[in-house]
């Protein structure tokens, strides 16, 4: 016996260093595009794009008080989520019949 859920999945993916911009840029398109799809299916059929949020700077100051360049963004996806439990069942039944008065 399986129970089906459907629930979103958010992941947060944060950029670091040179280019970082341009790299959150380009997943942010290509995790909403047909190609983007199909990756996902490839690799979990329970799985799909749904959108994304815009990349946007945050940048951070590191344990050596330097700068780094840094763009967040949150991925979001629609997860098909299955739990299976046994079920009781029987392969033989054993029947006898009996005849009851009609009589009241």
């Amino acid at each position: 016996m399986g129970y089906t859920e459907v629930r979103q999945a958010d992941i947060q993916v944060d950029i670091y260093g040179q280019g970082a911009g341009d790299r959150a840029i380009a997943l942010e398109t290509t995790f909403t595009s047909g190609y983007g799809y199909d990756v996902i299916k490839a690799i979990d059929a329970r799985l799909a794009p749904l959108y994304s949020s815009p990349a946007i700077q945050a940048p951070m100051i590191d344990a050596e008080s330097q700068w780094q360049e840094r763009y967040t963004l949150t991925l979001s996806l629609q997860a098909h989520i299955t739990v299976s439990f046994p079920q009781d069942y029987f392969d033989k039944a054993e029947i006898t019949t009996q005849q009851v008065d009609g009589r009241q």
